[in-house]
């Protein structure tokens, strides 16, 4: 059985902890990898030694707290055909590392006020492309959850899976890319035990 590492950690606003529970339930019911979790920053570092098939992030803050090591470590886990996960608040995470947020295609600018919201799924024409195996038979939804708004966001570097509006403007609430060898994927949402427990958003995280 193939592991998946999930590093959580922050303010207990997000329930990093919690998620890494939930999810690790999912992932025993599915039966296809088991979960180690973490808070531990210097996992990252020993992350390409061939152990784990995934990582997961869910924190908050921890500016300039991916040292160099830390940094290498995910860094070269990734390339080397690594998956990464980022959950919710991973885009408002280790902001000190410009190669992480190169990485990971954006990072948290605001957000408004809780409120219910819908999500479109965008599926490409002939089914293919990176990501659309997360959206899969997958429709329009409505979730009450913290839209995130990101910066240093580049729409051509990542296949957008999921979306919503505020203001006009388009919002990414799921994408996925490759990066060297490996693949990112992003899902903004997760902000409450609530939102972890929606349907939709279990799918969104459960396969990428």
């Amino acid at each position: 059985m193939q592991k998946v590492l999930y590093i959580y950690g922050g303010p207990e606003f997000h329930p990093t902890e919690l998620g890494g529970k939930i999810l690790s339930g999912w992932l025993a019911a599915d039966g296809r990898y088991e979960l180690e979790m973490t808070n531990d920053l210097d996992a990252f570092a020993s992350l390409p030694g061939g152990k784990y098939a995934a990582v997961v992030v869910y924190t908050t803050g921890f500016k300039d707290d991916l040292t160099p090591a830390r940094e290498a470590g995910l860094l070269d886990f990734v390339r080397g055909g690594g998956g990464f996960v980022g959950i919710h608040s991973a885009t408002d995470s280790f902001r000190g590392s410009r190669a992480y947020v190169e990485m990971l295609n954006g990072e948290f600018l605001h957000h408004p006020e809780h409120h219910e919201f819908k999500v479109t799924v965008r599926h490409a024409a002939n089914g293919a492309g990176e990501g659309q195996d997360l959206i899969a038979r997958m429709g329009d939804f409505s979730i009450y959850d913290e839209m995130y708004h990101l910066q240093n966001f580049d729409p051509a570097a990542c296949t957008v899976l999921a979306e919503t509006q505020w203001q006009g403007q388009q919002m990414p609430m799921a994408y996925a890319r490759a990066y060297g060898a490996g693949r990112v994927a992003y899902v903004a949402l997760g902000h409450t035990a609530q939102a972890w427990q929606h349907g939709e958003f279990k799918k969104l995280v459960l396969r990428a």
